[in-house]
Formats: structure tokens, C-alpha cells, sequence
């Protein structure tokens, strides 16, 4: 089975794990989450006090909501083309969301977050913008600039998106450090994995103090189990550490991989499915392929279960929040981009193990598979097709 995005473990996984059970440290603390924050802030281009390690990035982002001091009634914008998991921390702090829709690259728009917030009756406490599938967010140096004077905190989440980066006056910035705070996922299907795991990145160091505090109970000070304030179980295992060190070593092969996936399915794919316009800044966690041309004649889902018949596991694009249950009585602002994205689009198998092969059984499998669900729905009368 040919799975969407599965781990990848070619590097010294097992001889740090091992390293980390032999040394009987097994709980949130030991030289493996040291050596781990250390190595993900110089990775990151950051001071090491600026980051700290955390059980999930959903954790993660509920820590920064909280330490950005938002609460009962508070509005959070947030994008709306990302996972619910992004969204949940919101209500979880009882804070209103408020959507902000996309740009053909599935990032939030500046046009769409000036409407909101010219439209919006309360100022929003709090804005969490994601990178999507590997795409840097291109306009989030004029929306960081508003956010400062409007006194908005700004939450990337780059769960998606560890490696993107721009570049600046020469210098490279990644994603995830350009806000007040940066949230990052090692869940088992991104481009590392600690299992499942997380860091928040905060511009002020201070802030990863207090940060910590909470994801270790908000135990006070002294010998004594005293709680000042409500604290969390959200700190990474030392063992779970020592396994993102190990995945860490080699992200630019990762990267690599990536991008050699998502450039071969152009090549073999591209006249028939479209493709967003390749990027440098991007790390392509995750490559989507639009099936505009073929609705009126097939159905994604049915194509998604023949492939998976197949051996190979394609996903639906995630549905945007206004589309949720859950979200529809929350205000959305949108073009109708990221829609057309859910409606559309299809995510092909992004693994970083991946062999040319591989992507060429897929090719064939996406054609034969249209072919077929466009014959279910229409007699052929002609050898026309653009597949063939």
C-alpha cells in the first residue's frame, strides 16, 4: 500500500531511542529534549530560549492562545482553509473565530484580512494564520505589520510548513518566526515526526518561561504541590526527543524528496490535472492535483476509494471551516478560493520514501482511474481524451 504521508526513518532513530530508554529518562526531561530545542532553534534561525517543546502543535497553540492572554468572549481570526485542529484551542479558550479565506496558494490573503478587520464590530485579540501544505504565507510581513499596530498577536501555524522560508534583504526568515509565536507539528505524517509532538516558537523569551510553567502543571515555586493558576500535562518526552533529533539530521533530504515528488507529478500529470505554480519558498509537504476538469463527470470520493482499491491512498483537501459543522454560525470572509480547493482538489501520496517507481504506478493509477469513473458516467465515442 502506497500510504498519503507516512514517517520515514533512515538515520540513527533507533540508536538515539535507545540511547534515551538506557538512560532511564523517560519522563519530559533529560539531554534529549535539550539537545532537541537546541538543534530545532538553530534550525529555525532563533535564539535557543526563544522555543520549547510541547506533546502536540494543537498543545502548542493552545499554549500561545493562553499566554496571549485570549479568553471568554475574545475574537480570533483565524485562517479557513486549515485543519479543525487549529480552530479547537479557540473554543476550547471560549473565544469567538472569525475566518479569513485564501489566495490560489491556499494561504489567508491580505485583501481578506483587511476586510475583516474594517468589517468586523471587535477588534480581534488574537490572529492564527496557517502555512498551508508547505506554502509560505507571502503576504504575512504586511499582515505582521498591521497585526503590531493594531495590537494584534499574530500565531503562525506551521504545522505544515517546517523549512519554508523567504528570503529578505538576503536573509532567509523561515515560516513560523516571524510572529509573536510559531507552533509546529511532528504528528507522524509531517516532514519530521517525533511520534506525535510539538514547539512553540515566542518572540519573547519570557513568554517560553511562562510557557513551560503551564505544560508542566503550573506547579509554583518551592517544594510544596501548589497551583497559582490552571496548568497542562503538555511537555514532550525525553524519548520522544531523541527521536526528532534523529529526524531532524536529515530534513533536507526530506525537503528534497518533497520537491522531487511534487515536480515528477507536474511532468507526467500536468497536462491533464492542474498544478499551483511551483515556488522555491515552498517545502511541498503535501501536493495537491485539481480535477477541474473532470466534476461534471466523475466523483472525488470514488476516486479516491478505486485508488485506495488500487494501493495507493489519496485524501480530500481539508475542508474549510465555514463548510464544518461545527464553525458554520461563525462570521467567514472569502473569495471562494479555498472552497473551489475543497470541491476540486485532491492531495497525491507525498511520502519523503517515495521511489520514481512508485510515482509512476501512481501516474498510471490517477489515469486509468479517470478514465474509468468518466466511462461509468458517459459511452466513449472517440479516442479524444487528454489522458490518452
Amino acid at each position: 500500500m502506497i500510504y498519503n504521508c507516512p514517517p520515514n526513518q533512515i538515520g540513527r532513530e533507533e540508536q538515539y531511542v535507545k540511547s534515551a530508554l538506557q538512560s532511564n529518562y523517560l519522563a519530559p526531561i533529560g539531554e534529549f529534549v535539550d539537545i532537541f530545542e537546541r538543534s530545532m532553534a538553530k534550525y529555525l534561525k532563533v535564539n535557543d530560549e526563544n522555543v520549547t517543546t510541547t506533546s502536540s502543535g494543537s498543545s502548542a497553540l493552545h499554549l500561545a492562545l493562553i499566554q496571549a492572554g485570549v479568553t471568554d468572549g475574545d475574537v480570533v481570526f483565524s485562517s479557513s482553509f486549515t485543519f479543525a485542529g487549529a480552530v479547537f484551542p479557540i473554543l476550547q479558550e471560549r473565544a469567538k473565530p472569525v475566518f479569513i479565506g485564501s489566495g490560489i496558494d491556499g494561504n489567508c490573503t491580505l485583501e481578506l484580512f483587511k476586510k475583516a478587520l474594517e468589517s468586523e464590530p471587535v477588534k480581534p485579540k488574537a490572529f492564527i494564520l496557517t502555512h498551508i501544505y508547505g506554502n509560505f504565507a507571502r503576504d504575512i510581513f504586511e499582515i505582521y505589520e498591521i497585526c503590531k499596530r493594531e495590537n494584534i498577536i499574530l500565531i503562525e501555524d506551521t504545522a505544515e510548513s517546517l523549512g519554508a522560508r523567504a528570503v529578505v534583504d538576503d536573509e532567509e526568515i523561515m515560516a513560523g518566526t516571524i510572529g509573536d509565536y510559531g507552533i509546529f507539528s511532528f504528528n507522524g505524517n509531517k516532514l519530521i515526526t517525533t511520534s506525535g509532538g510539538g514547539l512553540l516558537y515566542a518572540k519573547n523569551s519570557k513568554d517560553v518561561e511562562n510557557v513551560k510553567n503551564y505544560a508542566f502543571q503550573s506547579k509554583d515555586k518551592g517544594y510544596s504541590y501548589t497551583h497559582s493558576k490552571i496548568g497542562f500535562n503538555y511537555k514532550l518526552s525525553n524519548v520522544l526527543c531523541a527521536l526528532g533529533i534523529a529526524q531532524l539530521e536529515k530534513i533536507t533530504i526530506f525537503i528534497g524528496k518533497k520537491r522531487e515528488n511534487n515536480l515528477q507529478y507536474r511532468e507526467e500529470l500536468n497536462q491533464i490535472l492542474g498544478f499551483e505554480a511551483y515556488r522555491h519558498d515552498s517545502v511541498r509537504w503535501m501536493t495537491l492535483a485539481d480535477f477541474s476538469l473532470y466534476l461534471d463527470q466523475l466523483d472525488l470520493d470514488s476516486v479516491i476509494s478505486r485508488m485506495y482499491d488500487n494501493g495507493v491512498e489519496l485524501r480530500r483537501a481539508w475542508t474549510p471551516m465555514q463548510m464544518v459543522e461545527l464553525f458554520k454560525e461563525y462570521p467567514v470572509y472569502t473569495n471562494g478560493i479555498e472552497e473551489h480547493i475543497y470541491n476540486s482538489c485532491l492531495c497525491l501520496p507525498s511520502g519523503t520514501s517515495l521511489q520514481k517507481t512508485d510515482r509512476e504506478y501512481i501516474v498510471k493509477m490517477i489515469k486509468d482511474t479517470i478514465l474509468v469513473e468518466i466511462a461509468k458516467q458517459t459511452p466513449r465515442t472517440s479516442n479524444t481524451s487528454p489522458i490518452e
